[in-house]
């Protein structure tokens, strides 16, 4: 792993990280390839094959979709590439790493948009990035950067069922709530009539 991935890794932000396949012989046929075709020659898309060749902080991003933020990025990286960027064009085959509130994710290039890339960090690259982060083991779970808590796996509470029959109208509430606060029942005043008197 080479200090720009450590980097994207272990980046206490949002980040983005931007691969493009090897300029060599054995990645001819996989150049400017979709998803599909890599898939149906047998092979596979494999990090050993790709550079590392930009990072970047995702500031003020953090509600949005991955899709959107993609998106974005394939965007930006067409038409206002940053000038320290030296590779092409993002294009088919290559690759988007996203890093959002500490759960990593790899995204190919594909004919139409996006799709997933399954194990494309081997874990023990990603478990090493963990443990650089993370403040003790106890926190190791898999996701980089959240201290230990995976709002995915924690339990919801469900709210608790409330029978129609048994639901009281919101004044009757209301009231109920006053009478715990204050101790006494709040006055309740008639409404007023209109009057139609000429």
């Amino acid at each position: 792993m080479d200090d720009l991935e450590k980097a994207f890794l272990n980046s206490p932000e949002d980040a983005y990280a931007i691969y493009q396949l090897k300029q060599t012989q054995d990645t001819r046929d996989l150049r400017f390839a979709s998803m599909s075709q890599v898939l149906l020659s047998g092979k596979k898309i494999d990090r050993e094959k790709y550079d590392l060749l930009y990072i970047g902080d995702l500031p003020g991003q953090t509600d949005s979709q991955p899709g959107e933020i993609l998106e974005e990025i394939f965007a930006r990286f067409n038409l206002m590439k940053p000038e320290d960027f030296t590779g092409h064009s993002l294009s088919m085959s290559d690759i988007v790493g996203l890093k959002q509130n500490g759960v990593i994710s790899f995204h190919y290039v594909d004919t139409f948009g996006f799709r997933d890339v399954k194990g494309f960090l081997p874990d023990n690259l990603l478990h090493s990035a963990e443990i650089g982060m993370e403040d003790d083991y106890n926190m190791i779970d898999g996701i980089p950067g959240n201290n230990g808590r995976n709002p995915a796996l924690e339990e919801k509470q469900p709210f608790p069922e409330v029978k129609p029959e048994n639901r009281l109208p919101l004044r009757e509430q209301l009231r109920q709530v006053m009478q715990e606060k204050t101790g006494k029942l709040p006055q309740v005043k008639e409404a007023r009539k209109p009057s139609f008197e000429r």
